[in-house]
């Protein structure tokens, strides 16, 4: 699903951003990665979120 893989994209660039502020000093690169972070996020839920269905018959046990 592109929800999930969106979403665990956002996630990535999170941490790797972190990890990398511990060593240097990118606070003034914060408020742009969240800014894409939020966007990517919204166009996610948007464009990619499906809801969830039942299962067909023949796949009910």
């Amino acid at each position: 699903n592109m929800y999930e893989f969106a979403l665990t994209g956002t996630v990535l660039i999170v941490a790797v951003y972190l990890l990398v502020l511990r060593r240097y000093d990118l606070r003034f690169l914060g408020a742009f990665l969240i800014g894409m972070v939020v966007l990517l996020l919204g166009g996610a839920t948007v464009s990619f979120y499906v809801e969830v269905v039942p299962l067909m018959d023949p796949l009910k046990s």
